[in-house]
């Protein structure tokens, strides 16, 4: 897994790494051949608003259409392209990312902020406290802590090296 994404990132966001199975890359690359435009770094499918694309879509599938197709209706409610870990939690109504969830080692979407680093520098030193009193014969326990205390680690340094960047700037 690469470094933790953090927001506050420059407009369009930093480069990331994908892996992309074969059907998706062939896909990609008839659209290329296809275009009217080959210059290098030239938007392949434009721009779009996800907004109007998703009620677009959402109409579609709740009409008779999607109905004749089988297609379970999608509910009216508002929705974002961060919306994946609140419905995972089963707390759709929250108005705020969980801690608990928010965290890159479970999700690649998850965005670490100045505001969570008192929460992450908390679980660090509680991890080692622990690790601190387990026995000698607690070996597995202490592999995953000290996997764990590593991560929170490397969060903590990941927001203080976003934060230095925005003061620099």
């Amino acid at each position: 897994m690469g470094p933790a994404i953090i927001k506050g990132q420059p407009l369009g966001g930093t480069d990331d790494e994908w892996i992309v199975i074969e059907p998706a890359y062939h896909a990609i690359e008839l659209a290329e051949q296809l275009h009217d435009d080959r210059r290098e770094g030239a938007p392949l499918f434009g721009r779009f608003a996800f907004y109007f694309r998703y009620i677009w879509f959402r109409n579609w599938v709740n009409s008779p259409a999607g109905a004749r197709l089988g297609l379970t209706p999608i509910p009216e409610e508002p929705i974002t392209l961060r919306m994946l870990c609140l419905k995972l939690a089963g707390t759709p109504a929250a108005t705020r990312p969980m801690i608990g969830m928010c965290d890159s080692a479970r999700c690649l979407q998850a965005t670490h902020h100045q505001v969570h680093r008192a929460v992450w520098a908390e679980h660090a030193e509680r991890t080692k406290t622990f690790l601190g009193q387990l026995g000698r014969t607690r070996t597995a326990e202490c592999e995953r802590l000290t996997a764990d205390h590593t991560r929170a680690l490397r969060v903590i340094a990941d927001i203080d090296t976003a934060t230095n960047k925005d003061r620099s700037s």
